[in-house]
């Protein structure tokens, strides 16, 4: 193998969410798709991650020395059309698709979870919510059991 093709950046073109893979196409290999490529996550075994990627997204692949069909997908990365929609030191975020964004600013020691549907929390044993300052409940109706 062309050790210039050890690492590629490309597109992807597709998805295959029940194995965690996708296909890779590469601009500058004339368009050439790559096998299906596993995604990288930051865990896979006992506390496991999935973010998945999207058809389209801009991605850097990694590739062994024995052949293009043993590589991986190291990750996405932004590009001058897809900026990082939240900025700045300090603030981490997921933004989804449905306009849903969780969003945690260091700086400020704040969480805000923006949800456009439900939100469930499920839990095995007791729920505790408390605040040094105030709570406050706001909505048409508010049940309390």
């Amino acid at each position: 193998m062309d050790v210039s093709n050890l690492i590629l950046i490309g597109q992807v073109s597709s998805i295959d969410p029940d194995t965690g893979k996708a296909r890779v196409a590469f601009d500058d290999l004339d368009e050439m798709t790559s096998t299906w490529l596993p995604v990288t996550q930051q865990g896979t075994a006992g506390m496991q991650t999935h973010s998945p990627l999207t058809v389209g997204e801009h991605v850097l692949c990694i590739f062994l020395p024995s052949g293009m069909e043993n590589g991986f997908i190291i990750g996405g990365y932004y590009t001058e059309s897809n900026r990082p929609e939240y900025k700045g030191a300090g603030i981490y975020s997921t933004s989804y698709s449905d306009g849903t964004v969780i969003q945690y600013d260091l700086n400020e020691s704040k969480l805000t979870v923006t949800a456009v549907g439900d939100i469930t929390i499920n839990a095995g044993g007791a729920i505790n919510i408390s605040s040094d300052t105030s709570i406050r409940l706001s909505a048409p109706v508010v049940d309390i059991n």
